[in-house]
């Protein structure tokens, strides 16, 4: 069994486990124990660029943060996630 917001694909016939982009995030966020407050500081601190950040499925991120051990600190993350902010 996977874990949420991971999916196996297959490349050049190798499988290969993928995260989805919010997870990643807030792996990455939860590991260094960040809690930004909009979704710009983490585009600035991931050096995500503005047109990267349209594609990312930010909604995904309240329903992830329920499955995280630290359930606390995820649901921040989660709600800086889903707080556009402005752009910068």
């Amino acid at each position: 069994q996977l874990g949420f917001g991971i999916q196996i694909i297959n490349i050049n016939g190798q499988q290969v486990r993928i995260a989805d982009p919010v997870r990643a995030i807030m792996d990455t966020l939860i590991e260094q124990k960040l809690v930004p407050k909009n979704r710009n500081q983490i585009c600035v601190f991931l050096r995500i660029d503005e047109d990267e950040s349209e594609s990312i499925p930010w909604k995904n991120a309240e329903q992830y943060a329920y499955k995280y051990r630290n359930s606390k600190l995820a649901k921040k993350i989660a709600a800086a996630m889903t707080e556009p902010g402005l752009h910068v």
